[in-house]
């Protein structure tokens, strides 16, 4: 469905999807880039949000919403998310390449 650019069947599909998960990732993912791909930050802020709520300690999911942040140009609040993960994970490749992206903006 996302591949034909058919993104709220898409994004139907993972919302329905990610209350049974018993972990986020590719839920988040897949519902981020449907939601970004509509035009509706607020409800990929809203699902991400809520998964953070549910996963506090959960990396994926708060470099997702950090980066989120980011996109929609909320900087400060991109940071308090990232900065805490890029201390516990300085090694790791996708923690480095979204607090560059942060910094870098």
């Amino acid at each position: 469905m996302a591949a034909q650019g058919r993104w709220d069947e898409a994004f139907s599909a993972y919302q329905s999807a990610l209350p049974d998960s018993a972990t986020p990732t590719p839920y988040l993912t897949a519902a981020d880039i449907a939601l970004m791909q509509l035009k509706k930050p607020e409800a990929a802020l809203s699902i991400l949000e809520a998964a953070q709520q549910r996963w506090p300690n959960h990396k994926w999911v708060n470099l997702k919403l950090g980066d989120l942040y980011r996109r929609m140009g909320n900087l400060n609040r991109a940071a308090e998310v990232l900065e805490p993960i890029y201390k516990e994970h300085p090694a790791d490749s996708w923690v480095a390449l979204y607090i560059g992206m942060l910094r870098y903006d």
